[in-house]
């Protein structure tokens, strides 16, 4: 659903008076392409819901959910066997992690921080990296063959059950603004095949266009979005690495 369930129509509207002069029709079909357009370039859906994701481990001690601001967690669960749930037997009971004890989690930013050792063979993975020791913290007096724990090297270990997502209470008035903005811009090149004005003369009555690029309106950088994208920017998926060690 995306932000077409959060954000409505009547909204996108106030923000754009030249939005808001469309029939109904037309109207509807552009903020809905807006909406399409703008959970795309983020790369995730803001409305909030309901999910059952894998995640690969890593040596990092932070796990980046796809999806945020989180509402609520579930269930949290890390089997080194992996496996993305299809091993028999995978992710008992035995295998759910505590919150405030296991991990801590920044809801804002979608973020789980392991701060336990969860147990033995947590350090499975261990490959002679030293920490200093108590006595000298400055080089001298290693351990070796220590791993801080970490959510594990292995595919697929670790599950999380969760709900993530802006609901229609707590929406952002940016989005809302940067929804407008590309609703305006697509009515504004739908008369003119998809061609973006460059420029006009009023005396002589001639224009010119620039053909518009980019397939999601966005990522083309076209000048009249730039707005839209420095709200958007705020709010897209990371990318982050697996953090493997090989």
């Amino acid at each position: 659903m995306g932000l077409a369930a959060i954000i409505t129509e009547v909204e996108v509207s106030a923000a754009s008076t030249a939005f808001a002069a469309y029939d109904s029709t037309l109207k509807t079909a552009l903020y809905n392409s807006a909406c399409s357009v703008a959970d795309k370039y983020v790369g995730r859906l803001l409305d909030t819901q309901a999910a059952t994701e894998y995640y690969d481990g890593s040596r990092d001690v932070f796990l980046h959910l796809k999806r945020y601001p989180v509402t609520a967690i579930s269930e949290v669960k890390r089997d080194l066997r992996g496996g993305f749930g299809q091993i028999p037997n995978s992710f008992g009971s035995d295998t759910i992690l505590t919150q405030g004890e296991d991990y801590t989690l920044d809801a804002n930013r979608g973020i789980l921080t392991m701060i336990g050792s969860f147990g033995a063979g947590a350090n499975w993975f261990a490959r002679g990296y030293p920490v200093p020791t108590r006595s000298n913290q400055y080089g001298r007096g290693l351990v070796a063959n220590y791993v801080p724990a970490s959510w594990g090297q292995v595919l697929g270990s670790v599950k999380v059950t969760y709900t993530a997502g802006f609901t229609s209470g707590n929406k952002p008035a940016e989005l809302i603004s940067a929804v407008a903005q590309i609703a305006t811009h697509l009515a504004t090149v739908n008369n003119t095949g998809g061609k973006q004005t460059s420029s006009e003369s009023y005396i002589d009555v001639s224009e010119s266009y620039l053909t518009t690029t980019g397939i999601d309106h966005l990522r083309g950088g076209i000048p009249a979005l730039g707005s839209a994208r420095q709200i958007l920017d705020n709010y897209r998926a990371p990318v982050v690495g697996t953090g493997w060690v090989l």
